[in-house]
């Protein structure tokens, strides 16, 4: 429902249909005018909305209720498996190989074999890496406090 508020103290309210079209339009000019008569037509005309509003909804709500436990009905029950026993294979027993040197332990003891320090040019020759390698493998020395920097480019042990 709409309601329009003009300039005086009447008001006007505009029934809408279903479609959103205008249906009826009640213009009463003031309260006092409506009769008793005209004021029952319409709260009986409210009342039999609402009643047939409720009767809709209990309509949706049973057919709701209908389709709810039908979809219950539907759950097919899981089947419930036997476990089978699995066969223990024998475990053969593997003797533990050398673990593999890693970039760091390599630079560390480039760089703590000699006395004076070592540049960056000297430990790419000794150890085979790149340079990136060693720089992130002194960078970590370095955290740990096992190498320092002598100059920029020469470390030492520490």
């Amino acid at each position: 429902m709409k309601r329009k508020a003009s300039a005086h103290s009447a008001f006007s309210v505009d029934i809408l249909d279903r479609n959103g079209k205008l249906g009826q339009q009640l213009t009463p000019i003031s309260r006092r005018q409506l009769t008793m008569e005209e004021f029952e037509s319409f709260l009986k005309t409210v009342g039999d909305g609402l009643r047939a509003l409720a009767q809709g909804i209990g309509a949706i709500a049973n057919k709701l209720d209908n389709l709810a436990d039908a979809q219950a009905d539907e759950k097919p029950k899981r089947k419930v498996r036997k476990q089978k026993t699995a066969v223990k294979t024998a475990t053969k027993t593997t003797t533990p190989g050398k673990k593999a040197t890693k970039a760091v332990d390599v630079v560390y003891k480039a760089i703590s074999s000699s006395k004076k320090g070592v540049d960056l040019a000297t430990l790419a020759k000794k150890t085979g890496f790149e340079k990136r390698k060693i720089q992130n493998a002194i960078y970590r020395l370095k955290k740990q406090g096992k190498v320092r920097s002598v100059a920029k480019g020469v470390y030492m042990k520490m």
